[in-house]
């Protein structure tokens, strides 16, 4: 009787497709206490990282091409691609023309969070996202967000990070040397925290299920 939405996005889309009675946006969540930096912002490293899991034409959808092309023209940072498949990796091998650019395959949420916890700088360079999970992780754990004004990426990242075009070389490496050099490490963290916490959709959760009992 209720279809919850994890963002504007996917609910216009759903309405696109859809003619749902009742449809209401419940943002997804960041467990702030788990994800969140290790020490002082401002003393991470000049690290860039993305994350890429799953099937299809990964390396197009989330921007792995332009990811690599911008660590080209930015050779002082280091730049790190997670959660890769075999396949996606071997096919990235044959594209990095830089030194400075490491892929890995799987890893755990463990890890994961010490990647979050040294990197300066999260992109997140894709096509389309229904939210940006991954985003929202980083930027809890004090990153400044690099994203494309696709999809659902806006309403998470607001006005705490940098806007690139999707597939712009350029422009991605620009906005990375910005966010290397910004304060917004801070804002960022304060932004998932305001907005996207545990608690938050816990309360929204409650409250949406409560409304099914008014409206009948």
């Amino acid at each position: 009787d209720l279809i919850l939405s994890v963002s504007n996005f996917t609910k216009e889309e759903a309405i696109a497709h859809s003619k749902p009675k009742r449809i209401r946006v419940l943002y997804n969540a960041v467990d702030i206490e788990k994800f969140r930096p290790a020490g002082s912002i401002g003393k991470k490293e000049d690290t860039v990282i993305t994350v890429a899991s799953g099937l299809g034409d990964v390396i197009k959808l989330k921007g792995l091409d332009v990811f690599l092309k911008a660590a080209e023209l930015l050779p002082h940072a280091e730049f790190i691609i997670l959660g890769l498949t075999n396949e996606n990796k071997q096919a990235l091998k044959n594209m990095i023309l830089s030194r400075n650019v490491k892929l890995c395959g799987y890893i755990d949420q463990k890890e994961l969070l010490t990647y979050y916890q040294k990197a300066r700088v999260y992109c997140q360079l894709s096509y389309r996202e229904s939210f940006g999970l991954a985003t929202a992780e980083a930027m809890a754990c004090g990153c400044v967000p690099v994203v494309t004004d696709r999809g659902a990426l806006p309403e998470v990242v607001g006005d705490a990070g940098f806007y690139v075009p999707y597939g712009d070389e350029n422009e991605t490496a620009e906005g990375i040397k910005e966010a290397l050099r910004s304060k917004k490490g801070e804002m960022a963290r304060n932004r998932i925290e305001e907005k996207f916490s545990i608690q938050k959709r816990e309360r929204e959760l409650i409250r949406s299920i409560k409304s099914l009992y008014v409206e009948r």
